[in-house]
């Protein structure tokens, strides 16, 4: 087992809850989700963006990539009515 791996029978990890980490935390759980449901989303995002990272050789093996954006998508907003402009 690598020196970093998380044993197979532990079923949590310890995160010390810093005043950053809860108010990262609220923002991700605004809309009613579950803390360990928003935790296992955000490590997942961020394990896929270091595997594609390693995968394209954009960053090498053992290597911790710097993640500087990221894309999103939501729901469609209705676009503002634009008012007709008449010339007087």
């Amino acid at each position: 087992m690598a020196a970093n791996s998380i044993p197979p029978d532990r079923k949590n990890v310890p995160v010390h809850l810093t005043a950053d980490f809860r108010a990262d935390l609220a923002v991700l759980m605004a809309n009613g989700a579950r803390a360990s449901d928003v935790i296992r989303a955000a490590v997942h995002h961020a394990a896929n963006a270091y595997r594609r990272a390693h995968d394209y050789g954009d960053v090498p093996e053992g290597t911790d990539p710097v993640i500087t954006g990221c894309t999103y998508r939501g729901e469609a907003r209705p676009q503002p009515q634009l008012r007709a402009v008449t010339n007087p």
